[in-house]
């Protein structure tokens, strides 16, 4: 288990745990998020990224709908985190991509936060943002 610090939208610090589950086969990460103690509801916070050409692009991301997820700045941290664990640039999906491949409009909030910290870019062209 790894610790994440966060900050939520009101500028509250948390420390979460995570794990991690590599799938060689399919080349993907699934990142696993808790809250301690546990919510009633058992839920978690999960991201995966897939490498694609020596990127990890996210393709997937849940907070669950649970509200000790929701607004804590967990995914923007554990981007940041799985970029200095790993070494590579996180990537995300662009708004209509192959199928089953898209980015919401959540996703593209999260991004925005991390581009005006200037932990990210965004490629028109590309329609992806990519850590700095």
């Amino acid at each position: 288990m790894y610790t994440l610090d966060c900050t939520d939208k009101f500028g509250t610090q948390r420390t979460f745990t995570y794990n991690s589950d590599e799938d060689t086969l399919r080349h993907e990460t699934t990142y696993t998020v808790y809250s301690d103690p546990m919510p009633p509801s058992n839920e978690f916070f999960q991201l995966t990224v897939k490498e694609v050409g020596g990127e990890l692009q996210i393709i997937a991301m849940y907070h669950n709908r649970e509200p000790a997820y929701i607004a804590k700045g967990i995914p923007e941290a554990l981007i940041v985190d799985i970029v200095r664990n790993t070494g590579k640039t996180v990537r995300s999906s662009p708004v209509q991509g192959n199928p089953g491949e898209f980015r919401t409009c959540d996703a593209t909030k999260v991004w925005d936060r991390l581009v005006s910290k200037g932990q990210a870019t965004y490629s028109q062209n590309e329609d992806v943002y990519r850590t700095s």
